[in-house]
């Protein structure tokens, strides 16, 4: 049984055993030495970086003390070269010289072609930077561009100045814009009523229809194909004139009627017009040509013949009838200076005081005529102080048509057969060439004697009342 047990059991396997012991320390002991050598490696190489790195920092401190070199000489170079305003040096100033700024022929915004785009742009941030410099910098570019913009506008010719805006796109969308602004405030300004009104008087009286036809007729126009359009200013509409014509509060005009047709016949048709004060107008006027004659200097067409330092001003006063209107007459009385010389001759120097719709010889008109004759006389005694200046009148002439001085002198009707004031010329006689007017025999006609005169006028009218 002994053996039987013996048998069964399995005997160990002690050389194998030796054997694989033994490999596995040989295996150990090749990879230790590896190991060793690895780390012997390892220090090689860390020993490598380590002197590298002192060389890298050694090569870092000899590049800042040549950076802190460079710098110090660069400012002593600084110092040393002479410089411009802008902070250039001499090198490149001279560039700048030999390649000047100039514009695009067709884009003031832009410099010529021959300037590369970078070169432009740096150029023109190295202005705005000096401009910084001179002017503060606050409010971002604010204060430099309203430098720039003054140092332009101040320094530049007109015709400079007309080439860069004719030239510049921007301007060309901006203009527009603001004289659209300005015309919007010169129509509802002052100035503008009296151009209005200028063209509603001037040459006469337009019609309602007319004055509408003309506003019409003033029309916007396009600056460019791109721009907006540059509105023309316009004329004030026709009824809010109208009404600022109503409105006017002019001084001292009277109703004619009311003062010079009291006590007519029934029958006659009613008068309607209106005059001013002789006196006060002319002091109006005076005051109007002493300020025109201060203005214009020695340039003045005022007349003084003399009388400087006090201004004499010679009238000329007289009336005249014409066909007008629904009334199939209207009677004017204008006033105007000879000093005015050459001006006298013009509309605009002879001034209306009288206008009614009636003959020349309507009593009204006798009746104002013989106010006019005492308020001369009263005036010519009279000096006046205006604007700082004394001042006299006097009526040095009274410019009329024969039919005017017969009817204000009481003789007859120059339509009759002796037709002239002046003397006893007739329908007969009135061809007769060569003819003479004078007292003496020998002359061909002679002055009529004027108390005779007022004798035959009165006799006449003594007859119509027969």
């Amino acid at each position: 049984m002994s053996s039987n047990k013996a048998a069964s059991w399995k005997r160990c396997p002690i050389g194998e055993l030796a054997r694989k012991r033994k490999l596995l320390r040989d295996s150990y002991l090749q990879a230790d030495v590896k190991r060793v050598e690895l780390v012997n490696e390892l220090d090689c190489v860390q020993h490598d970086i380590d002197k590298m790195s002192k060389r890298i920092d050694r090569h870092k401190e000899k590049l800042a003390d040549l950076c802190l070199n460079e710098q110090a000489l660069s400012e002593k170079r600084r110092r040393l070269e002479p410089k411009t305003f802008a902070g250039f040096s001499k090198r490149k100033e001279t560039i700048r010289q030999m390649t000047p700024s100039t514009l695009c022929p067709d884009n003031s915004e832009k410099l010529c072609s021959d300037i590369p785009v970078r070169s432009a742009q740096r150029r023109r941030k190295e202005t705005l930077d000096a401009s910084k410099i001179i002017h503060g910098n606050s409010e971002g570019n604010k204060a430099a561009l309203d430098g720039l913009w003054v140092t332009l506008a101040n320094e530049c010719s007109e015709q400079q100045l007309h080439s860069y805006v004719e030239a510049s796109p921007k301007m060309q969308k901006i203009i527009p814009m603001v004289v659209k602004t300005q015309t919007k405030g010169y129509e509802e300004s002052h100035d503008n009523l009296v151009r209005s009104l200028k063209v509603l008087y001037t040459k006469g009286l337009l019609s309602k229809e007319k004055y509408k036809a003309i506003c019409r007729s003033i029309i916007s126009v396009p600056c460019t194909e791109s721009s907006p359009t540059i509105a023309n200013a316009k004329l004030v509409y026709y009824d809010k004139l109208i009404a600022f014509v109503k409105s006017v509060d002019i001084d001292d005009i009277k109703d004619f009627s009311h003062a010079f047709c009291q006590g007519l016949e029934a029958f006659e048709d009613p008068v309607s017009g209106s005059y001013r004060d002789l006196c006060s107008y002319l002091l109006v006027l005076a005051e109007l040509y002493i300020l025109i004659d201060q203005a214009l200097g020695s340039n003045s067409f005022i007349r003084h013949f003399g009388s400087l330092p006090i201004y004499h001003f010679r009238v000329a006063l007289g009336a005249d009838g014409a066909p007008f209107g629904k009334e199939e007459e209207a009677t004017a009385w204008l006033v105007s200076f000879i000093n005015a010389a050459q001006h006298i001759q013009s509309e605009n120097d002879n001034f209306i005081i009288c206008g009614a719709n009636c003959s020349e010889g309507h009593i009204g008109m006798q009746r104002y005529a013989k106010k006019l004759v005492s308020e001369i006389s009263d005036i010519e005694k009279q000096s006046y102080t205006v604007a700082g200046y004394l001042v006299r009148f006097s009526v040095e002439l009274i410019p009329s048509d024969m039919k005017w001085l017969s009817i204000m002198s009481g003789e007859l009707n120059n339509a009759a057969y002796y037709f002239s004031p002046f003397g006893n010329v007739n329908e007969g006689n009135k061809s007769t060439t060569n003819g003479v007017l004078g007292k003496d025999s020998a002359c061909t006609w002679h002055p009529w004697d004027y108390d005779e005169r007022i004798k035959s006028a009165e006799n006449v009218a003594n007859e119509r009342e027969a």
